[in-house]
């Protein structure tokens, strides 16, 4: 028996065993990859996480008066950056890349702010409490930077929100709407093309039997 004939004997249920085998193949390798992806988007998304809830909370204790500037970093956007800005520009999502940058210009204004705001006082030393007596600070013009604090803070609660609604899992299903749409509208055909050759079988074997009764 030849291949062609041991495929013909298993009848026409072979073709769409063979469709289904090869659309599931690819349909988990498709789900794998997303996993992997959303595997990776999550770590740098908890480093992001971390990284603006410290940042956060050092701001609003300079703001409030209770941390003196010299635990504010010039340098905070670059450092954070060569810590995981890299991975979110490969990973994060293109709204999460948005928000990103806002929060980061929203830090930056604040931060420029402060030095306006301390100015007049350079000649201090930038860890001088900013709770002493007058004239270290105590008389400063404060309320630009409240003001710029409370928008850094809007603009980072709107990055931790969305990087948040993006971790929550959701299960996906083992055949996606575009596949499986795919699969129902040539299953007929496939059926029709079936059909045709068993037809096309029982003729001739109809025309055989006739043949060998004459």
């Amino acid at each position: 028996m030849t291949l062609m004939d041991a495929i013909k004997n298993l009848g026409p249920a072979f073709p769409a065993a063979v469709l289904a085998a090869v659309c599931t193949h690819w349909l988990t390798r498709r789900r794998d990859r997303r996993f992997r992806m959303w595997d990776h988007r999550m770590d740098v998304y908890d480093e992001a996480i971390r990284s603006l809830r410290a940042r956060s909370k050092t701001r609003r204790e300079v703001t409030q008066r209770s941390q003196s500037l010299g635990v504010l970093d010039p340098n905070l956007e670059e450092k954070e950056y060569q810590l995981f800005g890299a991975r979110m520009d490969m990973f994060a999502s293109d709204e999460v890349l948005a928000l990103q940058r806002a929060s980061f210009a929203a830090m930056s204004r604040w931060m420029k702010e402060v030095e306006i705001a301390r100015m007049p006082y350079a000649a201090l030393p930038v860890d001088v409490s900013v709770r002493g007596p007058a004239g270290d600070m105590d008389d400063v013009d404060w309320n630009g930077v409240v003001q710029l604090c409370a928008e850094a803070d809007d603009a980072d609660g709107a990055l931790v929100r969305r990087m948040l609604s993006e971790a929550k899992f959701k299960h996906e299903r083992a055949w996606p709407s575009g596949a499986w749409t795919w699969i129902k509208s040539v299953w007929p055909r496939i059926r029709e093309r079936q059909q045709d050759k068993a037809a096309r079988r029982a003729l001739d074997e109809l025309s055989d039997l006739s043949g060998s009764h004459r």
